[in-house]
């Protein structure tokens, strides 16, 4: 259960900065 929680937790956490990431690269 601890494992699925930190998956849930994780998943977001990786995939929210690549948007992030990308768009000060096409600002700058």
């Amino acid at each position: 259960i601890l494992l699925l929680l930190l998956a849930v937790i994780a998943v977001p956490w990786m995939l929210f900065p690549k948007p992030l990431i990308l768009r000060r690269q096409h600002t700058e």
